[in-house]
Order: structure tokens, then C-alpha cells, then sequence
């Protein structure tokens, strides 16, 4: 799929246009999120690195992606860090219930981060990504919520990271 469709005709309802150095500030709020809270998880940790700049709550961002932990539900499906880039693509391009002009370009723009993430890390589902070692796992997941971030970041912006 080609980088998602940003320009003078497509809008985001919620604009994040960060610098590279916001970027990685939000990396590191994700990643010690998921250090310090040894509840929380990928999905919560890559969710709140941007949603407070989406007008959404630490903890309703931490609230709606805690049943999306360990693959959904602990399921072993999508991964986490996955699922919380997309909601924040859906956050910032939802023009919501009452519009809902906005849903085929927010599919658009979570296809393109599922498969950025898949053509870099070989799959979206937690099951292929995570080591079966907890403590293990949790320093490997790192890299998939920074990843994830970044990908949302220019799903929603158009950056070229």
C-alpha cells in the first residue's frame, strides 16, 4: 500500500505534526510507561504516548486498550503496540459518530501502519513477536512500541520519519 493520503483535500480531525525530537520524547514516555507499570501493557504504553495531544486522557486511552494486552486479551493475536497505533490513527481521524466521511481514510491509514509493521518485524501477531520469557519479552516489545509510535505519528501527520 502507498504512504497513506495527506494533502490540502485530506485533514486529520485531530492534527499531530511533531518534530523528531517530540517523536522520540514520546517513544520514551511509552517505553516507561511500560516499565514502571508492571500492569500495564504495549497497547496502553503506545496509546498514551500521543493520545493527550489527541484531547484523549492518559486514563481513558490506559482504560480502552488494557483488554488489547498480550495479543488481545492475552490471545496472542495482534500485538499490542499494533493495536495502539491504530487507535490513535482512528483518534486523530474520526470525524466521529455523527460524520463518518472520515472512515475510509482512517482504514486506510491503519492498513498502512499493520503492514509497515508487518514488512519490518515479518508479523502483526504477538504470538510470532514475543518470547515466550516475560522478562525477555518485555525488553524485545521496546522496540515494537517505539516502532509503533513513530508509525502512527506519520499514519496521522504525513511525516516521513
Amino acid at each position: 500500500m502507498n504512504e497513506p493520503a495527506v494533502g490540502h483535500d485530506v485533514h486529520t480531525h485531530n492534527s499531530v505534526n511533531l518534530s523528531r525530537d517530540e517523536v522520540a520524547q514520546c517513544v520514551k514516555a511509552a517505553i516507561e510507561m511500560h516499565y514502571l507499570d508492571p500492569n500495564g501493557n504495549c497497547a496502553q504504553s503506545t496509546a498514551c504516548a500521543l493520545c493527550e495531544r489527541l484531547g484523549v486522557s492518559k486514563d481513558e486511552a490506559f482504560r480502552a486498550m488494557e483488554g488489547f494486552g498480550g495479543g488481545m486479551g492475552c490471545f496472542s493475536q495482534t500485538c499490542g503496540a499494533v493495536s495502539g497505533a491504530v487507535y490513535l490513527v482512528g483518534m486523530a481521524n474520526s470525524a466521529g459518530i455523527e460524520d463518518r466521511t472520515s472512515k475510509a481514510d482512517t482504514y486506510q491509514r491503519a492498513a498502512w501502519v499493520v503492514e509497515r509493521f508487518e514488512q519490518e518485524f515479518g508479523s502483526a501477531l504477538c504470538k510470532d513477536l514475543r518470547n515466550p520469557d516475560p522478562q525477555v519479552s518485555k525488553g524485545i516489545c521496546d522496540g515494537y512500541i517505539r516502532r509503533a509510535v513513530e508509525l502512527a505519528v506519520q499514519a496521522i501527520a504525513g511525516n516521513v520519519l
